[in-house]
């Protein structure tokens, strides 16, 4: 991909990038040693869901929300990275 055409897609990035740290900053405030979750590895599914969905189809798919806003269609995100966490 040609630099201009990388350019485009910052402002979305930049966002699903946000929204990962705020995710990785209310899980370390949320534990007692600071440490991120057992499962902090569907977070990354989503993450690269979102990435993906950003510069594929120009458009966010809502697999990677705000923590705080994630149980609003959670049980669809979940089969989706369910089902990527066991492809292969």
């Amino acid at each position: 991909m040609q630099p201009r055409t990388a350019e485009q897609y910052i402002g979305h990035m930049d966002e699903v990038a946000n929204e990962l740290i705020e995710n990785m900053k209310y899980f370390s405030m949320n534990d007692k040693n600071n440490e991120m979750p057992e499962d902090f590895q569907n977070e990354l599914y989503k993450w690269t869901l979102e990435s993906i969905g950003a510069i594929s189809l120009d458009r966010r798919l809502g697999g990677h929300v705000n923590y705080l806003r994630r149980y609003y269609c959670q049980a669809k995100r979940h089969v989706i990275v369910t089902k990527l966490s066991t492809f292969n």
